[in-house]
């Protein structure tokens, strides 16, 4: 015959074991990854201004200044042409496009090829037309215009102007527990969704996130990997 003592002490260890679970279900599972995700990117599709053939200028040489934009933020025009330079290399566009150094005015032709820039067939500028970085609970807004001049001539090839969004995602309602959504894409990650986009064009291919909601994309490099 059983203890009553000791099927009380049972009775009592399942009765624990059976709250611990419920209160994994109704937190931890609720808490999970999903809901933790970063926001997606949406893009509006380019708009064209100046427009040449890519063919005859595949694979030439590229040279990338930082981007232009208000005083203060020269740190953030460096680091979207480093982005912009990662997208481009990763889909094959121009040969080795590198980061230059900027020496002196080179926004409009004729150029003053420096050392820096003798052997760069091709030069990217940039102008940093609106920023908002959201940082998670506010919106992220990235307004670019692109500008690729041939050297050689002092033409202007392509002018394409860009523009990136990604909001917080919505808070999830589970009636005994509020989430809150996800962050907002930060401005490194819209940008590599933009210069994936400008590679597509420059292309002619067909880039499917253009005017939807780009899928986040793993790691801050821009390898292209898509988390969905």
């Amino acid at each position: 015959m059983a203890c009553p003592m000791l099927t009380k002490v049972m009775q009592g260890q399942r009765l624990q074991a059976v709250v611990a679970l419920a209160l994994l279900f109704l937190g931890g599972c609720a808490t999970g990854p999903d809901f933790q995700r970063h926001g997606t990117v949406k893009l509006s599709p380019p708009e064209i201004v100046t427009w040449r053939p890519y063919a005859p200028y595949a694979y030439r040489r590229l040279c990338l200044l930082p981007f232009a934009g208000p005083q203060g933020m020269e740190r953030l025009g460096t680091s979207l042409a480093e982005i912009y330079r990662q997208g481009l290399a990763q889909n094959g566009v121009f040969q080795a496009p590198t980061v230059a150094e900027e020496t002196g005015p080179l926004r409009e032709p004729p150029f003053d090829a420096g050392p820096e820039r003798s052997d760069c067939a091709l030069v990217l500028t940039g102008t940093i037309e609106r920023f908002h970085d959201g940082s998670g609970a506010l919106p992220t807004v990235l307004e670019l215009t692109v500008r690729i001049f041939d050297t050689e001539h002092g033409t202007l090839l392509w002018e394409v102007t860009q523009k990136g969004r990604s909001f917080p995602g919505p808070d999830v309602d589970l009636f005994w527990n509020v989430i809150p959504g996800g962050g907002a894409a930060d401005y490194r990650e819209t940008g590599r969704w933009m210069a994936r986009q400008l590679a597509f064009f420059f292309t002619g291919k067909k880039d499917q996130t253009t005017g939807r909601e780009a899928p986040w994309m793993v790691g801050g490099q821009g390898n292209g990997c898509e988390d969905r």
